[in-house]
């Protein structure tokens, strides 16, 4: 995450750069419109509308992923209160493990 912060901030240390020392006036032409303005703000909007569009292309998973983890949050709670439930009923006397049922049927022969 801090490794996206710093290139973010690289890439926005490079368009200020460069949009300060290409600060003249130009024309974009995009379909039937027509803009004219100063490269820093024609790069600015360009910058922010590739934020804008990787945000939103990202937010599905994202949105996905939090689901997911708080589907396995609930599942994880769920054991967990099973787990304690099971621990603290003691076991019933009457039955005996597998291992000693058998080692005391085979001594009394």
């Amino acid at each position: 995450m801090q490794i996206f912060l710093i290139f973010s901030l690289i890439i926005a240390a490079l368009a200020t750069i460069f949009a300060v020392q290409n600060a003249a006036p130009i024309t974009v032409n995009f379909l039937v419109w027509e803009f004219e303005g100063s490269l820093a703000l024609i790069l600015l909007i360009a910058l922010i509308a590739g934020a804008m569009i990787s945000f939103f292309a990202s937010l599905p998973a994202l949105i996905k992923s939090r689901l997911v983890v708080k589907s396995l949050n609930k599942k994880l709670t769920k054991s967990e209160m099973e787990i304690k439930r099971g621990a603290a009923q003691p076991q019933d006397e009457t039955e005996k493990p597998q291992e000693q049922s058998t080692a005391d049927s085979g001594s009394t022969q």
